[in-house]
């Protein structure tokens, strides 16, 4: 491209960039892409390194800085929509990662259509596609973009498409011309962005952030420090607010004069010099230097001495880079901690936080650049949101709630109130309930400070809480919070209603709430609410709905399922009204008092790009962040939930109530009956007046199952969304194909978490070892391909799709053909096949079920197992037959003596590894492939010696996956050729002696004799010194051993014994192997000239 157009730079990628492609045969649909610009532009753009042979992206640092991805996506043709379907989901991964900052411009060869008119298969996926991401094009009605060759017809699949509906000046398709050959036009679109491109502001004023680097405490000090301190002051005779003062300072000079921390911010690249980079560097720009006085004469030995000291400079550079890389790698798979585990991956995926959004748009679509404007529009929306507005809905019962709570408080002024209400063991317990590695509160305190201090801070924080309790007033500190925008799934991130609010509040205040929540003794009055409830399972209102939906379409009943989108939840719940609900509840008055007072006179900033904004009022809302705001909104909405039980509104299953499953604010309705259901909504819509709340008709959706017609509901008068399907809890709830749906969507999350998990080098050849990748791939990509699937039935060939999608992963991971044995899959690796991680999952998901203490999971646990056993779309079916094939308890002894949560796992996973290892063992042995690999010592949870590199190197990885395809029998040699590709002769090219096949390569090829004498010398030697030279000449006398210790030397575990031994001939046979590869591929390309 370079050389044709010599003006322009570009980045461009082919088809044929990692696989040659003959110029005789280039097949259809297998070209290029490219994106071509001015050379003075380049100090502007970066290449990015994400995409494929068919998709590449850039950015440009314009204002606002774009991102412009080119893609030339596959032709259609037999199961094409797969590749087509992976292609979109790497483009979902660059628009996904890169919207929060740039402009997003799709520009290509789309291969599909967004016209109205067509709707193949590429069509609807384009369709749903653009859709999803939210991207725009100017309409030009039905021209075509495409002729084509023979003729047979024309259309439109070639676009420029933006997530700014704003961006275009002009947007054109250009007639056909004598010039241009293609069978495509040219698309144009001129944008509203200026060039020549803008420098960005690079001096705003930067703070310094640093770390607190915990690990490194010195606890001894720390504690004495705060000892010191408080011992200085006398509290007690002070207020509230200056002892919470007191003791936060006090545990912050503690921790800087005890506590090590780092700069995580600075100027610069994120890779800093070390000693040894910093001399080659000054050497560099020393010799240089005095070059270039001397006018940079070509030849000069000043010239050629600084070749040579900056090729000393990079070796040394990618020296480092790779220690650094292997060291992460290392950390990656010894850490103990998942919480480590998952800083690791995002440290190595590098930052793409939202934090820096290039721009947000109001609700008056103004657009906002500057930090400054964008928190302030924020800080609007989220004050705006906390006030409330009684002139949209009914006052009379928040009015009836005030005069209640008024008359209340009359009867409580002379109650008595306990003096030492809390102890020091209440205060230590709620400490240890704190999570730690959050993010600090407003004063700069975390759950560290206090977590590491318990004993020494406990008696203060007892005086303090328990004088709360004896004056009924709260801090003003606990009622502060900083509030951060996160932004929501699947929503524009430039959009202020797309963020949802989560309060970071003081961390003493949080120790005080835990301390409340267990006086409350608060308890679900309903069995129908999942959310936020310690031991119950959220899909276990999943389960609900898919054992009320089979077992009424089996009877060919006609059934609804509602799914309610209330807006804002958490964030208008009214005060007056849950202080109500508490008092109804029995809870201790003087406690009922604090929590009023508590939720008084709240405030909060938000925090957004490093600053904080101005603080406002917050008048409604429980704070998403709060330890009492889940228990309060469950108790808020629950009414609702005993009104419909109580009035029999909603599905019974026999005779147990089940209408109302729900998780939090995701509430169900599940009923045979279409009025009953408007009775549902009716009912639902005055609560919500009533509650000060609004439920979205048009997003509330309603999915009928069974023939139904002339089916219609309303909500605040307007028509409900009746739909195909709708998502609940993550999962896809339709009346057909539920499977299938569910399936699809779970392996294209899957698949673009897979693609997101790229820049921590999960991507075969070039990335990490695949001991490694796999572990990334079960902790982040296997439990979304899994989630919810548990909860609804799947039948063979939805399993089928997830073990394809799996084992495609996993001969991935380790660079094995297509065409390997699919038992040398999962052993190397140590891996279990997709339908073993489901029964795991359903296992799982049944102790769930069972250990709930739930009446009426019981029942229906009861109920189904004796009327629904034998339907197949039940989860006691299959979940029977899963017992059964593992030969676990059956469900009625679990009943009776349920092993805890870790002993059952343990269990389950004993039993399941033992069927599917002596499984995969049997499948092994019968492959002709794998008959040189040895399957007795093969293990589900272990991987191949194969697998086990030392030193982590991208080298020594490449090692692995030429030995580890000798060892799987997909190595090809000539007699493989000759074999499955009728090629014209099996004998060796190099020596032309005898059949080229595996004993020849690594035994007897006279060509490769020398690399074999240095390689294999020391692998006798080694031996030898381990077992005598008597043994090796009676065990190893045979080519056949020979073969299998270079292959596979756990064959000889009886003789060699010690794994130190065996791993160390599993290295030299590696580099052995390796070395001959090499060298046969260095002669047969010098012999095709």
């Amino acid at each position: 491209m370079s050389k044709l157009i010599p003006s322009l730079d570009n980045f461009t990628r082919c088809h044929d960039t990692s696989e040659p492609i003959s110029n005789f045969k280039a097949p259809r649909g297998q070209a290029g892409v490219s994106i071509l610009w001015p050379k003075q532009w380049s100090s502007k753009i970066k290449k990015l390194e994400v995409g494929n042979e068919r998709i590449i992206a850039i950015t440009i640092a314009t204002e606002p800085m774009l991102c412009i991805i080119n893609a030339y996506m596959p032709t259609i043709n037999t199961n094409s929509e797969i590749q087509y379907s992976e292609c979109l989901d790497i483009i979902f991964d660059i628009i996904e990662k890169h919207q929060s900052k740039y402009v997003i411009i799709l520009a290509g060869d789309l291969n599909g259509s967004l016209l109205q008119t067509r709707t193949n298969k590429h069509d609807k996926l384009l369709k749903e596609f653009v859709q999803e991401v939210s991207l725009f094009r100017p309409d030009l009605g039905n021209q075509p973009t495409f002729f084509h060759h023979a003729h047979h017809g024309s259309s439109q699949i070639d676009y420029i498409l933006s997530n700014r509906n704003n961006l275009s000046k002009k947007y054109s398709i250009l007639d056909k011309s004598y010039a241009n050959t293609s069978a495509h036009c040219a698309v144009i679109l001129h944008t509203n962005i200026s060039i020549p491109l803008l420098v960005r502001n690079t001096n705003q004023k930067k703070t310094i952030k640093t770390k607190v680097l915990w690990e490194q405490k010195d606890e001894e000090k720390y504690r004495e420090t705060i000892l010191n301190e408080l011992l200085q002051k006398d509290l007690p005779t002070l207020d509230i607010d200056k002892q919470i003062d007191i003791i936060s300072n006090s545990l912050l000079n503690a921790q800087q004069q005890s506590i090590p921390s780092k700069i995580t911010q600075l100027k610069g690249p994120k890779w800093k010099a070390t000693p040894e980079v910093t001399v080659l560097l000054r050497m560099c720009k020393v010799i240089y230097n005095k070059w270039a006085d001397l006018g940079k004469p070509i030849g000069h030995p000043l010239s050629l001495e600084l070749k040579i000291h900056k090729k000393k400079l990079r070796q040394r550079q990618r020296m480092e880079q790779a220690i650094d890389r292997n060291t992460i790698h290392n950390k990656i798979m010894n850490t103990s901690s998942s919480q480590m585990f998952h800083r690791l991956i995002r440290r190595n995926l590098g930052d793409n936080s939202q934090s820096a959004i290039n721009c947000i748009k109001t609700d008056e679509n103004e657009y906002l650049f500057l930090a400054k404007d964008q928190r302030k529009a924020f800080a609007n929306y989220y004050e705006d949101l906390s006030a409330p507005k009684p002139e949209q809905f009914d006052d009379l019962y928040v009015n009836l709630c005030k005069i209640r709570q008024k008359e209340m408080l009359k009867t409580l002024e002379d109650q008595e109130i306990p003096s030492d209400y809390f102890t020091s063991a209440d205060i230590i317990k709620a400490i240890e309930e704190l999570n730690m590695n959050k993010s600090p509160d407003e004063f700069g305190l975390c759950a560290e400070h206090l977590k590491f201090s318990k004993n020494e801070i406990a008696p203060y924080l007892t005086k303090l809480f328990n004088n709360i309790i004896e004056t009924l007033k709260t801090p003003g500190t606990f009622k502060t919070g900083i509030l951060f925008p996160v932004l929501k799934k699947d929503k524009d991130p430039s959009d202020v209603n797309s963020y949802r609010g989560i309060t970071v509040t003081p961390v003493i205040g949080k120790v005080f709430e835990y301390c409340i929540l267990p006086k409350l003794n608060l308890q679900n009055i309903t069995d129908l609410q999942f959310g936020f409830t310690k031991g119950l399972n959220p899909l276990i209102s999943s389960f609900i709905i898919s054992e009320s939906k089979y077992d009424q379409t089996r009877k060919n009943n006609e059934f609804y399922m509602g799914f309610l989108d209330v807006k804002s939840a958490f964030d208008v719940v009214q005060h007056d009204i849950i202080l109500d609900k508490l008092l109804d509840l029995n809870i201790p008055s003087f406690l009922w008092l604090v929590i009023k007072d508590l939720y008084s006179n709240l405030s909060t900033k938000v925090k957004w790009q490093g600053d904080l904004s101005e603080k406002f009022s917050v008048h409604q809302g429980v704070r998403q962040g709060g330890i009492l705001s889940t228990h309060l909104y469950k108790i808020f909405v629950q009414d609702l939930l005993l009104e419909l039980e109580r009035n029999s509104l909603g599905l019974n299953t026999g005779n147990i109530f089940v209408g109302t499953p729900t998780c939090a604010d995701d509430m169900a309705f599940i009923e045979t009956n279409r009025d009953n259901l408007q009775i549902m909504l009716n009912v639902s819509e005055r609560y919500s007046k009533q509650h000060h709340y609004k439920i979205h008709p048009t997003k509330t959706k309603i999915v009928t199952c069974g023939k139904v017609t002339n089916a219609d509901w309303t909500l605040y008068d307007t028509p409900v969304t009746i739909s195909k399907e709708a998502t609940h809890l993550g999962i896809t709830r339709s009346w057909k194909k539920e499977g299938e749906i569910n399936v699809a969507n779970r392996i294209k999350l899957a698949r673009r978490t897979l693609y997101a998990l790229m820049g921590s080098g999960v991507h075969g050849t070039n990335g990490l070892d695949p001991v490694t990748s796999y572990k990334i791939y079960n902790t982040y990509v296997l439990p979304r391909l899994l989630y919810g699937l548990e909860a609804i039935p799947l039948n063979k060939t939805n399993i089928s799709q997830l073990e394809s999608f799996h084992r495609k992963n996993l001969r991935h991971f380790q660079s094995l053909p297509q065409r390997t044995a699919i038992a040398a899959i999962y052993l190397l690796i140590g891996g279990l096949p997709i339908e073993a991680e489901l029964h795991k999952k359903q296992l799982s998901f049944l102790h769930n079920l069972l250990s709930s203490n739930v009446q009426r999971v019981d029942d229906i646990i009861i109920r189904q197992m004796s009327v629904n056993y034998d339907n197949p779309n039940s989860f006691f079916s299959t979940i029977r037959e899963i017992l059964l094939k593992y030969g676990l308890p059956p469900i009625h002894l679990l009943q009776e003596t349920l092993p805890s949560k870790l002993k059952w796992k343990s269990l389950v996973t004993k039993h399941l590894n033992t069927y599917w290892q002596n499984t995969l063992r049997d499948d092994a042995e019968s492959k002709s492939t794998l008959k040189h690999m040895d399957t007795k010592h093969l293990l589900v949870g272990k991987n191949h010696p194969v697998w086990t590199i030392f030193d982590k190197t991208k080298a020594e990885v490449r090692k692995a996956i030429i030995k580890a395809r000798i060892v799987s029998g997909t190595f090809i040699l000539n007699s493989d050729r000759a074999k499955f590709n009728q090629a014209p002769s099996s004998v060796c090219q190099l020596c032309n002696l005898s059949e080229e096949n595996i004993f020849h390569f690594l035994l007897e090829c006279p060509i490769l004799s020398n690399i074999r004498i240095t390689y294999f010398q020391p692998i006798k030697t080694y031996v030898t010194q381990h077992i005598t030279a008597e043994v090796w000449h009676s065990v190893f006398q045979s080519k056949s051993s020979i073969i299998r210790l270079i292959i596979d030397c756990r064959h000889f575990s009886q003789t060699l014994r010690d794994d130190k031994i065996m791993n160390m001939i599993e290295t030299k046979t590696r580099e052995m192997c390796y070395k001959l590869y090499i060298k046969r591929l260095k002669l047969l390309e010098a012999m095709d000239g």
